[in-house]
C-alpha cells in the first residue's frame, strides 16, 4: 500500500526528531576527512512547499517547525546546523526533506543512494535534485536514485562503498509487515555493515507498542557482549498517550545502532527542550544508550 503522502506531515515533530538526529549523525562523520556513504531508504519528494494546501489542512507545519524556530535562542547551538538548513530553506518557502538535508551536509567526495518506491514521490524526488541546494556551497554530488522495494534495495547495496557512513529508515509504517521489515534489516545490518550507522525512526502509536518493542529488541540483539557497538533509543512525546481526545500519534523515536560519540550528550541537551516547546510545556524526551 502506497497511500501515505508526506505533502501532509512535513515539518511536524516526527520530522524534527528524525532530521536533528540525522543532521547530528552527518555532522559528525564530516569530523574525519574519509568519505562516506549514505543510504535513505524512504527518500520521499525531497523538499517540500510550504504553501502545499495538503500541509495547511494539518497546520503540523505551522505547531511543528515554524513554532519552534520562533522560540530558538542563540543558546541552541547544538542543533545549529539543522536550524540553519531549515531557515534558509524556509526564506524560499520550502521545508528540507532527508535528502536535502544529506544534498546540504554532504562533502563533494560523499556517496548518497536514495530509494522511493511511490510513483509520484519518485517524480518529485528525481526533480527536486536537480535543483541547486539553499544551503551550503554547491558542489557536484554524487547521488542514486533508485525507484525499488527499499528493504530490498537496501540489502542489495550491503555493504556500500565507502564503507563509513549511515543508513536513515524511515516508512510510513502503514502496514504491520513495515515493522517487521524494519527488525530484520537492522539484524541483517548487524551482519552485513557492522561498522555503518543505522538509523531507524518510528511512530509512538498505542496501538503499535508491541511491534516497536520488536524493533528495540532487534536493534539490541546487534550488541554483542564485549562489542564497542551501542544501540541508542530516543524518544519525544508531545502529546499524552492517554487522553484520548488527542491524536493517536502522541510522538515518535530515533534507534541508532553504532552512534556517534556524544550524540547521547547532544539529545538529551535538546530534546527535551524541543518537546516542551511543541507542547506548551507537556512534552518530555528519553534518551538511553545500551
Amino acid at each position: 500500500m502506497l497511500s501515505y503522502q508526506h505533502e501532509y506531515h512535513f515539518g511536524n515533530h516526527a520530522d524534527i526528531i528524525k532530521h536533528l538526529t540525522l543532521s547530528l549523525i552527518l555532522s559528525h562523520l564530516n569530523e574525519k576527512d574519509k568519505p562516506y556513504s549514505i543510504i535513505d531508504a524512504h527518500a520521499g519528494a525531497g523538499r517540500y512547499h510550504i504553501a502545499d494546501e495538503k500541509n495547511a489542512m494539518t497546520g503540523e507545519f505551522e505547531r511543528g517547525i515554524s513554532l519552534l524556530l520562533s522560540h530558538l535562542t542563540h543558546s541552541e547551538h547544538i542543533c545549529k546546523t539543522y536550524f540553519e538548513i531549515c531557515k534558509c530553506y524556509m526564506a524560499k518557502n520550502f521545508y528540507p526533506g532527508s535528502p536535502e538535508i544529506e544534498r546540504c551536509m554532504a562533502r563533494a567526495g560523499d556517496k548518497i543512494t536514495l530509494m522511493e518506491l511511490h510513483p509520484q514521490e519518485i517524480i518529485k524526488l528525481k526533480d527536486n535534485m536537480k535543483l541547486p541546494v539553499l544551503y551550503g556551497e554547491q558542489k557536484r554530488e554524487h547521488i542514486s536514485i533508485h525507484c525499488r522495494n527499499s528493504y530490498e534495495g537496501v540489502i542489495a547495496l550491503m555493504p556500500p562503498e565507502p564503507k563509513r557512513g549511515v543508513l536513515l529508515l524511515d516508512p510510513s509504517y502503514e502496514e504491520t509487515s513495515d515493522y517487521e521489515n524494519v527488525a530484520k534489516i537492522a539484524l541483517e545490518m548487524n551482519k552485513r555493515w557492522n561498522t555503518g550507522i543505522v538509523a531507524i525512526w518510528y511512530p509512538l502509536l498505542v496501538h503499535r507498542k508491541a511491534e516497536i518493542a520488536r524493533i528495540k529488541a532487534a536493534a539490541a540483539n546487534c550488541v554483542q557482549k564485549g562489542s564497542d557497538r551501542k544501540v541508542l533509543y530516543a524518544e519525544m512525546c508531545v502529546q499524552d498517550e492517554n487522553d484520548t481526545a488527542q491524536p493517536r500519534l502522541y510522538g515518535s523515536g530515533m534507534i541508532v545502532i553504532n552512534p556517534p560519540w556524544k550524540l547521547q550528550e547532544e539529545l538529551s541537551s535538546s530534546l527535551p527542550k524541543i518537546a516542551k516547546t511543541l507542547s506548551n510545556d507537556y512534552g518530555k524526551a528519553e534518551i538511553d544508550v545500551l
